[in-house]
């Protein structure tokens, strides 16, 4: 429904159901998003009031609202490096199950042909889940 202000009030659901085909809820719209320089610079985000650089390839997102708990949220996150695109360079990046609680998501990134930590030249994580 809209809302008085031109939002649309979205419903929450506390116990499981079946969702309805085309139909938009409450707790599976995206509640944050950063993208990040290698430098830690925000480069713009939503809900995101900081990045914080732990180490080489360990990234820490912080929330400026908390979501409801770490198995109340999903993060993703996609890394990009801007030199050739051997196996070498390609990277994965991927929320460890000890880096989620309801105040920031730690992401991990790391080149898939070896394995070692790396910092890409940018990082996009996105978030969906209760608040």
């Amino acid at each position: 429904t809209l809302g008085t202000r031109g939002y649309v009030a979205l419903t929450r659901h506390t116990a499981a159901f079946t969702p309805l085909a085309n139909a938009l809820y409450a707790d599976t719209i995206i509640k944050g998003w950063a993208l990040w320089q290698a430098t830690g610079t925000i480069d713009a985000a939503f809900n995101a009031t900081s990045v914080t650089d732990s180490a080489v390839g360990d990234w820490t997102v912080n929330w400026s609202v908390n979501f409801l708990g770490s198995g109340n949220y999903v993060a993703i996150c996609q890394p990009r490096v801007d030199f050739g695109g051997s196996a070498a360079s390609t990277l994965v990046c991927a929320p460890p199950n000890s880096g989620y609680n309801a105040a920031s998501t730690r992401a991990i990134i790391a080149r898939v042909s070896d394995g070692t930590f790396t910092d890409p030249n940018n990082t996009l994580l996105i978030a969906v889940g209760q608040q």
